[in-house]
């Protein structure tokens, strides 16, 4: 894998629908949001290595609850978190109502929470819901990380020009990291950038990385 990050370890710990039900732990939290049809499923089974590793529902936006799982990203320890999506979710609307209040409340109040991962699909400009929880994770102080999904399906000669485009409406800064499922690129260059925000976090959390020591010193 480019960059020689790796994911290991993967495994799913438990779902919430409500903020009682979140892991108690220490671990820094990276959590993955956008559209129901974005691709955020194929998305996390990629960068883990695993095609098990997400819960999947035939229908989009059927995910109902938060799903978090335990992984070490280059040996450091920490989560994954899978939000439910937004979009044209065909669920009761008191089922909608209940997980924007346990996603609120993550989003406010979490202080595992060191990145969200904002998923938009390459080939549409990010839209009003995508602005707004962009802006409204600044407004947290909370870092948002924008990835372009389903690059394959551009044309190359436009991917450029509607990656910076989709950029700037969100306000993000850096370079547009652009995701392939099908083809795997841009895998190395997310799990680099995620290692980054989980040390971060950590950094300023609690000190040190929680770093697995090697065999022969545990």
């Amino acid at each position: 894998m480019s960059r020689g990050v790796h994911i290991s370890g993967a495994k799913f710990e438990r779902g919430a629908t409500r903020a009682s039900q979140f892991p108690d732990w220490d671990l820094p939290e990276v959590a993955f949001g956008g559209r129901s049809n974005v691709g955020k499923s194929s998305l996390l089974r990629t960068l883990a290595g695993s095609r098990r590793l997400v819960r999947v529902s035939r229908t989009p936006g059927r995910t109902q609850e938060i799903n978090f799982f335990r992984l070490e990203l280059d040996g450091i320890r920490c989560s994954f978190v899978d939000l439910p999506g937004y979009g044209y979710a065909r669920v009761p609307r008191h089922l909608k109502q209940l997980w924007g209040r346990a996603v609120e409340r993550y989003f406010a109040e979490r202080a595992q929470l060191a990145a969200l991962v904002l998923l938009v699909d390459a080939r549409r400009l990010p839209g009003a819901a995508e602005q707004e929880l962009h802006d409204y994770l600044g407004e947290l102080h909370r870092p948002c990380l924008p990835v372009y999904t389903k690059v394959d399906k551009l044309p190359k000669t436009r991917r450029q020009t509607l990656l910076w485009r989709s950029h700037e409406l969100l306000g993000a800064r850096g370079k547009p990291l652009a995701f392939s499922a099908l083809t795997g690129e841009g895998t190395g260059d997310v799990l680099a950038r995620l290692r980054g925000l989980v040390l971060a976090h950590q950094e300023r959390i609690s000190g040190p990385p929680l770093i697995t020591p090697p065999a022969e010193l545990k």
